[in-house]
């Protein structure tokens, strides 16, 4: 199995001058309200540098020694919750005009890589949260007829945080807002681990549950089978859908049951 070069990195390293996608296989955004608000209160009560967990990426171009490019293989959930947070703070220092809302917005949001003219963003999810999160990140307005759980958690999540830093603003002004995203927000530590191919990513998960890490096999399987769609003349996006509303019917408790005996 090859890992590439494992290293402890700040958030500010982790997405700056970095893009990240997530592939179709992966889950929704599934965060609720409540570890959001985890989350919000372990940052605010921890000192600089708090450490969140490991994030695993694939790069686009495993022989690429120094990528910019990566698929989210573990890590969206948090990347996407903490990148609304930093929306939701910058939101707030455009509404009194603070310069830094867009020096945070071109260096960490929507970023323009040396040569191109449009800017891109730091994390896209997959379809369908893709346009809506998007949204977000831009604060422009979305419509849509559907009502996604996915949307309804990107929309909390960004409520939240919104309030949090409009109160944050009426208590310590723009100061107290830069400050936490410089000395918390932007120094929250991960330990960046990129695997080269499908099979490391695979072995790399069994290895993690064969030791007592509580990842998800579901999840597991899941990426397997899609990625085998395609030899079967099924797209990965279809496979994806398939499996997600076995999950509903089955309720997520029986999802991992279901595919270790039928899949």
């Amino acid at each position: 199995m090859a890992i590439i070069n494992p290293k402890t990195k700040p958030l500010r390293d982790l997405i700056r001058d970095r893009y990240y996608k997530v592939p179709l296989y992966q889950r929704p955004y599934d965060w609720d309200i409540d570890k959001v608000s985890v989350l919000w209160d372990d940052i605010n009560k921890s000192d600089s540098g708090y450490f969140l967990g490991f994030v695993l990426f694939r790069p686009e171009d495993p022989e690429d020694p120094h990528p910019v490019e990566f698929e989210v293989v573990d890590g969206q959930q948090r990347l996407a919750t903490l990148l609304l947070l930093l929306r939701a703070a910058i939101e707030t220092l455009e509404q009194i005009g603070a310069e830094e809302a867009g020096e945070f917005q071109k260096e960490y949001i929507a970023q323009r890589p040396a040569g191109v003219k449009e800017s891109r963003l730091t994390l896209i999810l997959s379809k369908r949260d893709k346009d809506k999160f998007e949204s977000l990140l831009s604060g422009e307005t979305f419509t849509s007829g559907k009502k996604l759980s996915s949307w309804k958690n990107l929309d909390e999540a960004m409520k939240f945080f919104k309030e949090k830093f409009d109160s944050l603003k009426e208590d310590k002004g723009k100061d107290g807002i830069v400050n936490l995203l410089n000395e918390k927000i932007l120094k929250l530590s991960f330990l960046d681990v990129l695997l080269g191919t499908d099979s490391d990513v695979y072995q790399f998960f069994e290895t993690l549950n064969d030791r007592g890490m509580d990842l998800s096999i579901a999840d597991l399987v899941k990426n397997r089978v899609c990625g085998e769609a395609t030899k079967q003349g099924v797209s990965v996006e279809d496979s994806a859908l398939t499996i997600d509303r076995i999950s509903e019917e089955l309720g997520s408790g029986k999802l991992k049951t279901f595919l270790l005996h039928y899949c």
